[in-house]
């Protein structure tokens, strides 16, 4: 298995002696298992391939408390989308993706290091679940895989149809930038790096912005449009046609939260646009 790719300042983690590591390694192991153990109630049978995508996860600085609060998000949207008495994805290949996403994501700050936002809506690890290093506060900012815990919860609050679709979509799009190429379940799983996360949410932003306002109705995509001329109008004076399209996004945006209370992802969780930015 190939090394992830990952930022310098996770990847260059001090060297260990090889009994070092490989104490470190069966740790490692022994808490991903009884992860799933308390998951699933019973226990897991791992191929070589398993080992070998944990040691990669060990080896490049990924913290153990990262890998369990990502597996235990991966299982709750595999829940959402397939119900609860649906068999579990068992091969760590499965979960590698979100796994480094999440470590990028960390960036250049490590253990305990992490800024802190606001992140409302995303739940806390399960405490059956063993997390020794990821004891985060409630002001800690979300890995990428946590997401998607909100989603449900956002669906609920809103009765607009338009914006129920494209939080749907914003599910599907964030769920299928965490899965693995096809072929994961193999042994060896292809290798591949994982979606670049911040391209990713730019991305569903864009996309959850459009398909709101393309299924607005009729009197709201007037009083929108009403709302939104002079003020793009008086942008195409001043601004680059791209920076103009930016400012246009940010006043949809804008517009959207104020009348359906839209939220969009970031990295610090669902947030209102006007706060986002």
């Amino acid at each position: 298995m190939t090394e992830p790719d990952l930022p310098p300042a996770l990847a260059a983690a001090p060297a260990l002696s090889a009994a070092e590591e490989a104490a470190g390694i069966a740790t490692y192991l022994l808490a991903l298992e009884e992860c799933f153990l308390a998951i699933r109630g019973r226990g897991v049978q791992w191929s070589r391939a398993d080992r070998d995508e944990a040691e990669a996860w060990q080896r490049a600085g990924v913290p153990l408390g990262t890998a369990l609060r990502v597996i235990q998000a991966r299982v709750r949207a595999w829940k959402f989308r397939h119900g609860d008495l649906a068999r579990l994805p068992m091969a760590l290949a499965y979960y590698g993706p979100a796994v480094l996403q999440a470590a990028k994501m960390l960036g250049p700050l490590r253990l305990g290091q992490r800024q802190t936002s606001a992140m409302p809506g995303t739940p806390a690890p399960s405490p059956s679940s063993p997390a020794p290093d990821s004891a985060a506060s409630p002001a800690d900012p979300p890995y990428f895989a946590e997401l998607l815990d909100p989603l449900p919860q956002l669906l609920a609050q809103t009765h607009h149809l338009a914006l129920q679709h494209a939080y749907r979509k914003a599910f599907d799009a964030l769920d299928e930038a965490q899965r693995p190429a096809a072929g994961w379940d193999r042994d060896p799983p292809p290798q591949g790096q994982p979606a670049d996360p911040l391209a990713v949410l730019a991305k569903i932003r864009s996309q959850l912005r459009k398909l709101t306002v393309a299924g607005l109705s009729d009197g709201e995509a007037a009083a929108l449009q009403a709302w939104l001329t002079p003020q793009v109008a008086a942008l195409t004076l001043r601004l680059s046609r791209k920076a103009a399209a930016e400012r246009t996004a940010a006043l949809e945006e804008a517009w959207l939260a104020e009348h359906l209370a839209l939220q969009v992802p970031t990295p610090w969780g669902w947030l209102d646009p006007r706060d986002a930015s």
